[in-house]
């Protein structure tokens, strides 16, 4: 199956061929410390500290800031994360983004202007238990 996922950073809409379920929002009003878990999409605005396990997609917004150890099926980097990055399928870095740590996803995008300090790997299999997870894993065609 093919999802075209879209997001407009600049407010919470998401456009979709799969579904037209609102994210989850941590709003820039909040700081949230411990562990996030869901099988749908998740939008950070404010601040993260702890752990993410996000069946969906992952939007860090331009001014968010994240410490934390990440596994999701897709990712959207605007703002700072500091930890490590696991994304079952897509990473895509934009030009405002600050990431300082490990980022594993099976395929990249990285703007011109992204700050990337660390280790990266592209292209390559991801770790079994991360695509094993229920959340991760793809629907067969």
């Amino acid at each position: 199956m093919t999802v075209t996922s879209h997001y407009d950073l600049r407010s919470s809409r998401r456009t979709t061929n799969e579904s037209d379920t609102d994210p989850s929002v941590i709003d820039r009003a909040s700081n949230v410390t411990g562990h996030y878990s869901a099988t749908t999409d998740l939008r950070i605005d404010g601040t993260f500290e702890g752990d993410i396990t996000c069946g969906g997609m992952l939007t860090i917004a331009e001014g968010a800031s994240v410490k934390a150890t990440i596994h999701t099926r897709d990712a959207i980097v605007a703002g700072t994360v500091d930890g490590e990055v696991h994304c079952a399928e897509h990473c895509e870095i934009l030009e405002t983004a600050r990431l300082r740590g490990t980022l594993f996803a099976k395929t990249l995008a990285c703007q011109k202007g992204a700050r990337v300090i660390g280790e990266i790997t592209a292209m390559q299999p991801i770790d079994d238990q991360i695509l094993a997870h229920p959340f991760l894993m793809s629907d067969p065609l």
